[in-house]
């Protein structure tokens, strides 16, 4: 994981030539939606190796498919050896992994993280450090790319040979339709939208940042001039739109952004709207049903409304299996219950079984409950644990323990882990104490685990290091957290503490945000904040929140707001969401409002349901209602009427 340009690929291909030249590498097809049949070939080879460069392309999300846990696990789990080897940047993989938003915010990155928690992330930091530089300051002696690399004050060694700074700058000295074209592209894969992009969408979206003076100015092939200029390789290596070949590899499908040059943008236009033209060339040159629900999502989080509906509705009739589901969803945020019913009864009747659970919690919600349960019984029925815990629930409230419980046990035995507790709890009400007691779980650590807690016990704490290494196949990052947890139980607090910081400072961010924990309960509140800005600083997004909440705590509420500021002001969405939420706990609600518009104007994901939440706070229900109900036209104003939202979609008139 690193930034772009940090040497991800590079230092992953090096990796595995050196360690794993002999193994079979697989090459995923550019459709992650046949994911499965990668896995199937992968199962067929010895020694598989998935390549799966730029991650986030292959991940589920917002209804697409996309890599799958148990495909994960199977591979993985088998006597033959496997790898699996990604690269992401960081405020892409903080996205996919922060925890799900709160009802009724739907949890989008819900099957991403699920994959992405089986990772063991290797962090690649953007700069050397002292002895790297150390080493490339003596081959730059007999290599002038280094040397001229080492020598750059604006950007690192890498990214300078990566023709970062020549990007850049071809980019701002673009003539008006080449910068046209090329922004056009960075705001579309911004939006969402997965390369290759077409002539034709680049064409047509370009046109909308064309003024009506460059139009009269333009020569007939504006286009192809900038498409060139765009494409001209720089120091032969690299150019601002790179071509995309097909399966075939022998003709050019599309183009897409340079890593870094999207990197770039997405800081420089982070709060740059997108124009109507770009949304209305989307709707009429995409055609594949997964991105045609992606863009409704990402229009949806806008709250263009006027966009977002006819995107669902050209996903529902091309026939994508989970869109009638979203576009419910959407209807029934903007209070239209018969017709996001008539959705999810739709989904349902083709199998859907979200749907039904999603049905059964919407009717109860709106006080249909014997309706709604109907619905949840049939989700479970066809086997969604989750959907039984809903039921029991809904039973319990319903003063049915009888039947609660018999939901609950399904969900136990289905693998809910969290439906012991409620079908305990019942059980034991009813004074039915033995089979309570049999439904708790008697865990017992690993015999290696018992060792290493053994070798604490006595003291031996750099042997349980090493044990514990060893188990967990030279994993010593987390066995330093083993056995620090070991040697707080047993009394070892100083050296514990010891073993937290020093992981922290030898670059563990786990090691920083869990020694922090341990301190602040601890009282050594100091020596924890040291810790999570030692993280932060290495791009710990979940360190900065953790840092915030205590700064917070400990009455230090402008420096909390200070440290999320300039992150926030980077377009850091996860920073952004945690300052509104902190200006509005102190009472700074225009403030937070402004952020929180922001934020939708962004697409951040639960930014519309803040805004509107935000508003009622302030006094201004009218508005709140007004937008959650009609949306906002392309200008950021509140629509008036859903004719008013929808006379924007130029696209479907």
């Amino acid at each position: 994981m690193g930034t772009s340009s940090a040497g991800k690929t590079r230092c992953a291909y090096e990796a595995v030539r050196v360690t794993l030249g002999e193994w079979d590498i697989v090459i995923p097809p550019r459709d992650p939606s046949e994911m499965p049949r990668l896995f199937e070939e992968a199962e067929q080879l010895k020694r598989p190796i998935i390549w799966l460069d730029e991650i986030q392309k292959y991940l589920p999300q917002e209804g697409r498919p996309g890599l799958a846990k148990p495909d994960i696990l199977r591979l993985l789990g088998r006597d033959s050896p496997a790898v699996i080897i990604g690269t992401i940047w960081p405020d892409r993989f903080q996205s996919f992994t922060e925890p799900p938003p709160p009802h009724p915010a739907p949890d989008v990155y819900a099957g991403a993280r699920e994959v992405l928690s089986l990772a063991r992330v290797i962090r690649v930091p953007a700069t050397f450090s002292e002895e790297e530089m150390e080493r490339a300051r003596e081959v730059s002696k007999h290599d002038p790319r280094l040397r001229v690399a080492l020598n750059d004050k604006d950007y690192g060694p890498t990214q300078v040979l990566a023709g970062a700074p020549d990007l850049i700058q071809r980019w701002q000295d673009a003539d008006p339709y080449s910068m046209a074209l090329i922004n056009a592209a960075v705001d579309i894969q911004n939006i969402g939208v997965i390369p290759p992009l077409g002539r034709s969408l680049l064409k047509d979206a370009a046109a909308s940042y064309l003024t009506s003076r460059d139009f009269a100015r333009a020569a007939s092939d504006w286009f192809e001039h900038a498409l060139s200029y765009s494409l001209t390789e720089l120091r032969g290596a690299t150019s601002v739109l790179i071509p995309c070949v097909g399966d075939a590899r022998d003709q050019v499908v599309g183009y897409e952004v340079a890593d870094y040059v999207l990197q770039h943008g997405q800081q420089s236009r982070a709060t740059v709207s997108v124009p109507g033209g770009v949304w209305d060339a989307l709707a009429e040159d995409v055609a594949d049903p997964s991105q045609l629900l992606l863009l409704a999502q990402r229009a949806d989080r806008r709250l263009l409304y006027g966009y977002a509906e006819p995107l669902f509705e050209r996903a529902v009739h091309a026939g994508h299996a989970p869109a009638r589901r979203y576009f419910a969803r959407y209807l029934a945020k903007r209070r239209r219950d018969a017709e996001a019913i008539e959705q999810y009864r739709a989904a349902s009747d083709g199998g859907d079984v979200l749907s039904n659970k999603e049905l059964g919690q919407f009717l109860v919600r709106r006080r249909r409950v014997a309706e709604g349960i109907v619905f949840l019984k049939k989700a479970v029925e066809a086997g969604d644990s989750k959907s039984a815990v809903a039921l029991g629930r809904v039973l319990e409230d319903e003063g049915d323990p009888d039947g609660a419980i018999e939901a609950y046990l399904i969900a136990v035995q289905a693998g809910a882990a969290n439906a012991r507790k409620h079908a305990a709890r019942l059980l034991n009400k009813q004074g039915r104490h033995a089979e309570a007691e049999s439904l708790k779980v008697k865990l017992q650590d690993p015999w290696w685990m018992q060792v290493v807690e053994g070798l604490v016990r006595q003291g031996h704490l750099d042997d349980a290091i090493e044990e514990c290494a060893r188990a967990l196949g030279g994993d010593r990052e987390n066995a330093v957290l083993h056995v620090a947890k070991y040697g707080l139980k047993h009394g070892f607090k100083e050296k514990s503490l010891d073993l937290y910081h020093s992981a922290a400072t030898l670059g563990s961010n786990t090691a920083a945000r869990s020694g922090a924990r341990v301190m602040v309960q601890r009282g050594y509140d100091a020596r924890a904040e040291q810790l999570l800005r030692l993280a932060i600083c290495r791009g710990d997004e979940n360190a900065r929140q953790q840092l915030t909440f205590y700064l917070a705590r400990w009455g230090r509420t402008e420096e909390a707001i200070e440290l999320n500021l300039q992150a926030a002001k980077e377009n850091n969405a996860r920073a952004r969401k945690t300052l509104y939420k902190l200006l509005a706990r102190i009472g700074r609600i225009d403030e937070a409002i402004g952020l929180c518009r922001i934020g939708v104007r962004m697409g951040d994901p639960s930014a519309s349901y803040d805004l509107v939440r935000l508003l009622r706070i302030n006094g201004q229900a009218e508005e709140a209602r007004r937008l959650l109900r009609h949306g906002l036209n392309i200008d950021h104003s509140v629509a008036g009427s859903r004719e008013e939202a929808a006379g924007s979609m130029n696209a479907f008139e």
